[in-house]
Formats: C-alpha cells, structure tokens, sequence
C-alpha cells in the first residue's frame, strides 16, 4: 500500500499553491507599473501633459514597487506644476449661463457639461469647438502656456436665425381690378430665308431657258442638216449656235443657282434644326432640282 502523505505535507503544499498565483499576479502588476512610468515619460517629454498625467497616476499606486511609486508619484507632482487648465464660461444671445455644452479639444470631447471647475489642457496651439444644442457651433484657437493655470474662457452663442416668412400679396386698393398674370411668350420662329427662294427661283427659270432654247438648237440643227448641210446659210447656222451658246449659258446659272439655294436652306435647316433634301434630276434634255424642306 501505498504511504499517505502527512498532514504537514499536505498543508505545506496548500500553501505554495495560493502563493504561486499571488506572485504571478505580483509580478504582472509589476510589469504595468513599470510599462506606465516608461509610457508617462514619453508623454512628458512630448508635451502631453494630460496623458502622462494619467500614466504617473496608474504607476503611483501602492501595489507598485516602491521604487517605481517614488519616481512616478514625483513626476506627478513635477507635472502638476506646469500643466495648464483653462475655466469655460458660455452664455446665450441674452446673457444666461449655459451649462449643457459640449467641449471639444484638438477634436476630442473633453466633457459636456460646464460646471465652473478648470479642465486640464495640453500646452501649446489647441483649437477648441463649443456645441450647443439650438445654436451655431463656436471655434477657438488658443496658445496655451505651460503652468497657465485657471485661463477664463469666454464662450457666447448667437441666437438661431428666425424662419422666413412667406411673401404676403400687397392689399388691393378699393374700385382695382385683378390683372391677369403676365406670361411670356415664346420667340416666332424664325423665317425662311428670302435669298434661298430668290436663287430657287432662278435656278428654276434659268433651267427652263436652257430647256427652251437647248430643245430649239436641237430642232435647228436637225432642220439644217436635213435640208442645206453642208452649204447652209451662214445666218442659219450661226442662229443654231447661238442658241446653244444661249442654252449652255442659262444651264451654268440655273446650276449655280440651285447649288446656292441648296446651300442657303441647308444652312437655315442647322440653325433652326430643320432639314432639307435637294433632289437633283437630269433628263436627256433638261436638268432639274427638287428641294424638300421641312420647318
């Protein structure tokens, strides 16, 4: 069988095993206490003055070591000398107190609510934002001095912008009439132009003559050459080829003319969004030109 351990032993080990968690607590606690000054000493050194505040605090306490407490509790002290607190006072448009405000520092809320006690501040350029509910919201910039204690700050709000009232009808005098609301009317379209009808009907005119005369030279010269060719009069064949002569000339001005008819309605067409179509036709004895145009 096997030998139970005594009484003694038994306790003995009791002992060691709550004493093993007491030291592994000891000794995280220790770590932190350490870790704070270390960390407050940065924030010191950086100008943070309310952060590093805050860490000489925590490693200050008496679970820390003493060693660690003496530092941290006279850098506390060192640091309370020179950081600054500014004292807030906000008032209304009327000049009552306000106490629900909130109080933004660098764009950290600080607090929101003012009870007439000094908040602790960051030396150097702070930009302070005061929210009221109702009111616009106020900016400040401050420079903030180290050991600048208990700075008055002096917040005041606007009042809110009145609502507009609707425009009200001017009164109508006894014996007037009611005049009828003025309305605009659209600008008249604008109108076709005239220099396009003009060459239109040129070129129409002058393509009839050629048509004419084209068709009479022909006749002429068909006559001639059946009758007199070749011993024709010369009065005869010169009247022929001045018909031709006349009949080529009319189709040069009649083509002249529709192309700047045609020129002219496609360039009204694109300012007033219109659209014209020329439709060209030649025959075996006339040349003629539709245009479509649609307004």
């Amino acid at each position: 069988m096997r030998a139970r351990p005594s009484p003694a032993v038994v306790a003995f080990a009791a002992v060691v095993a709550c004493a093993l968690p007491i030291r592994s607590a000891k000794a995280q606690d220790k770590a932190q206490c350490i870790a704070a000054a270390e960390q407050g000493q940065k924030l010191r050194d950086q100008g943070k003055l309310r952060s590093a505040r805050e860490k000489f605090v925590a490693c200050g306490q008496s679970s820390c070591p003493p060693i660690v407490g003496n530092d941290c509790a006279r850098w506390l002290a060192e640091v309370d000398e020179v950081l600054p607190s500014i004292v807030i006072a906000a008032h209304d448009d009327r000049g009552a107190d306000l106490t629900a405000v909130q109080v933004f520092i660098d764009g950290n809320l600080v607090t929101d609510k003012l009870d007439g006690k000094p908040i602790a501040i960051d030396p150097g350029t702070r930009t302070l934002r005061f929210e009221h509910a109702g009111s616009a919201a106020v900016e400040k910039q401050l420079v903030v001095r180290e050991g600048e204690r208990h700075r008055a700050v002096d917040v005041a709000f606007a009042a809110p912008p009145a609502p507009a009232e609707p425009a009200r009808p001017a009164p109508m005098q006894e014996g007037s009439t009611l005049a009828p609301p003025v309305t605009e009317r659209p600008p008249p379209p604008p109108r076709a132009p005239v220099a396009g009808y003009v060459l239109a009907g040129t070129a129409v005119a002058a393509l009839g003559g050629f048509t004419y005369f084209g068709l009479k030279a022909r006749a002429d010269v068909s006559s001639l050459q059946g009758h007199c060719a070749p011993g024709c009069p010369d009065a005869d064949v010169s009247n022929a080829r001045r018909e031709a002569l006349v009949a080529d000339i009319l189709l040069g001005v009649g083509v002249l003319a529709g192309a700047g008819a045609a020129w002219v309605f496609i360039a009204h067409a694109r300012a007033t969004h219109a659209s014209v179509v020329a439709y060209p036709s030649v025959g075996p004895a006339s040349v003629s030109a539709s245009v479509l145009a649609r307004f």
